[in-house]
């Protein structure tokens, strides 16, 4: 069987529905939790067939010899996901595939409607330096979507390859930001604790996070900021390692790309999926809450993460860190 190396819950057995009936058992699985550790941890040479990289890291991976060219041709459900993915999917690198989207979603201000009650008419990420909020401000522990929002704050047109003077200028953003912080999160669970206890009420935050909050009754907004709200999105990746045969790697992105793979991961994750077909089989009153009435409109639009360029990928997750000790 091929080994899967992936985030815990992308081992959820709905999602590899199809490899089992096709195989008699779904493929196995190792788990990391964070892309750092699964990249060091390739890197020394653990050896598994397929792995799901982030769209800012592909390009990383690709460079590491990590990952196989992929044969769309190969796949049975590739035409059916969305075209706003396909198009601005960096994990084709000068005209070859790399990844095949999976899941994906925004990751905008998630707000405590009742607590902050003028947000909604003016959505912008500026609420998370706001100062009436002081000690009530969440940020998330990691350089992407941290240093980006500041740098949409600042107006840097292009925030993945910026100059020494623009990283200084988001260096003096995120240090003004952090007085004003709660904590910056690292897990969906503990802020929303914090949003739902109303120890938090402004907080960068995922679709998914909205979404389990809103589930449970808690008042809360996730519009968008007028600066441009972040577009995530997970892949699928062949790795070079691994001893399982190429028509069992490809049936495992065959399986986590299907329509009833798509439903799961909106109804049980509350992330988009790749999958167009997956929103027909979704109670529309969840497409709703997600903000996914058009998906196909919704894929194509927001600041697409992606990974800082290769001059100053070092500087920026210095910066951020250096910010972070204080």
């Amino acid at each position: 069987m091929p080994l899967v190396y992936t985030w815990e819950g992308y081992n959820s057995a709905p999602i590899h529905q199809e490899f089992a009936d096709n195989f008699g058992a779904p493929p196995e699985f190792s788990l990391f939790t964070s892309l750092e550790e699964a990249l060091a941890k390739l890197r020394l040479g653990f050896q598994a067939d397929v792995t799901t990289p982030g769209a800012e890291s592909v390009l990383q991976w690709r460079d590491a010899g990590l990952l196989r060219p992929i044969d769309t041709s190969k796949l049975s459900h590739f035409s059916d996901i969305l075209d706003g993915l396909k198009t601005r999917n960096p994990a084709v690198i000068d005209g070859t595939q790399w990844a095949v989207p999976f899941c994906w979603g925004a990751t905008a201000v998630i707000v405590r409607t009742d607590l902050v009650p003028d947000y909604e008419a003016n959505p912008s990420w500026g609420i998370l330096w706001d100062e009436k909020y002081a000690g009530r401000i969440a940020a998330k522990d990691g350089a992407p979507e941290s240093v980006v929002t500041a740098a949409l704050m600042e107006g840097i047109a292009d925030p993945f390859d910026m100059t020494d003077e623009q990283i200084e200028q988001v260096r003096a953003r995120l240090e003004a930001q952090r007085p004003l912080l709660r904590f910056y999160w690292d897990d969906g669970t503990s802020l929303a604790q914090a949003i739902a206890s109303g120890e938090v009420v402004a907080a960068l935050g995922w679709t998914a996070t909205f979404s389990s909050l809103k589930n449970e009754g808690v008042p809360v907004t996730f519009a968008a900021p007028k600066e441009g709200a972040l577009t995530w999105i997970d892949l699928i990746s062949i790795l070079t390692s691994g001893d399982a045969d190429e028509a069992s790697r490809y049936a495992v992105i065959d399986s986590m790309t299907t329509p009833e793979a798509g439903e799961f991961v909106i109804n049980e994750f509350g992330v988009a999926a790749a999958n167009r077909k997956a929103y027909g089989m979704v109670d529309p009153a969840q497409i709703e809450t997600l903000g996914l009435t058009d998906p196909e409109a919704t894929a194509g639009t927001g600041v697409f993460l992606r990974a800082f360029s290769p001059a100053t990928n070092q500087k920026v997750i210095d910066m951020f860190n250096e910010v972070k000790a204080g």
